[in-house]
């Protein structure tokens, strides 16, 4: 499956979603170190999180600040977006008079019983 899908910004500049993610998800690196326990390297939280994007294409075509809340709050609890311990799910959601599709964390089975065992 390819990810070829490109748009044209203000400048007439091709830009494709995948490398504005990277730059999106590279600015909030403070910010994921800060969250993500000692075990969970930021580098392998942010390359799980680009391969879920690249497996998932619609993903980079949600809302860009809901993906990235979403994986804040994925690597608050700890866990990582690989569709085991964690999966990024996308729903339509109503903004006024047009849909928008958001990006929502939810925690697997594998994720919820990292927590529960990590919590004293």
């Amino acid at each position: 499956m390819s990810n070829n899908i490109q748009t044209t910004n203000n400048n007439n500049q091709v830009s494709n979603p995948s490398d504005a993610f990277r730059k999106d998800l590279g600015a909030s690196m403070k910010r994921l170190k800060a969250l993500l326990p000692a075990n969970v390297s930021v580098e392998k939280f942010c390359s799980v999180a680009i391969i879920a994007a690249q497996n998932n294409p619609d993903l980079l075509l949600a809302d860009r600040q809901t993906l990235l809340n979403e994986l804040l709050k994925c690597a608050k609890d700890g866990l990582i977006p690989d569709s085991r311990e964690a999966y990024l799910n996308i729903y339509k959601t109503k903004v006024g008079n047009q849909w928008i599709k958001k990006v929502q964390y939810l925690p697997m089975v594998r994720g919820i019983v990292k927590i529960i065992r990590k919590d004293p």
